[in-house]
């Protein structure tokens, strides 16, 4: 819970989050979760679930986004977060989710005065608070909830899905 309220935080205030895992699915769920999170707020950054590596350069967007992207393994990640243009956003505000290990692991940006903002942002919103309380709820009465924010969608799901679409 505290990993998701921090990512959402974050995003409410106009920063970026990258989030990298090894399975397109888990990426995609998790990023379309956080978006769905989102739209009781009014955040105008942009969106894409699925983004591939040969984008990176992206990151350096002036803009805000939330970005998902899918990688081979942990090393993969590693290499990401010692790209220049990833050590250059996390500077200006992009913080990365690391989704290849359990729990996730957040890289939080760099970016001076981010964590004052962060700190001050769920005073100022009452709706954040009643965000946490229902994310906290729903977790305790759905271990189903809590097994989707770590895994995604299951294969028999996904079946599905693709099945309707």
């Amino acid at each position: 819970t505290d990993n998701l309220l921090l990512l959402l935080k974050l995003l409410l205030v106009q920063r970026s989050v990258l989030i990298v895992g090894a399975s397109s699915h888990l990426v995609t769920s998790c990023s379309c979760a956080l978006k769905e999170i989102l739209k009781s707020f009014e955040w105008s950054g942009n969106f894409v679930s699925h983004m591939p590596n040969t984008m990176i350069e992206f990151i350096n967007s002036p803009v805000s986004f939330l970005i998902g992207m899918t990688v081979d393994n942990a090393a993969e990640v590693t290499l990401i977060e010692k790209n220049e243009q990833v050590l250059e956003a996390l500077r200006v505000g992009l913080s990365v989710v690391d989704l290849t290990v359990t729990p996730a692991r957040v890289r939080l940006t760099t970016e001076p005065g981010v964590l004052t903002r962060l700190r001050g942002l769920a005073a100022s919103l009452p709706h954040f608070a009643m965000c946490k309380a229902s994310i906290d709820f729903i977790r305790s009465r759905s271990p189903e909830f809590s097994k989707f924010m770590c895994h995604g969608f299951s294969n028999k799901e996904m079946v599905c899905i693709d099945d309707v679409f």
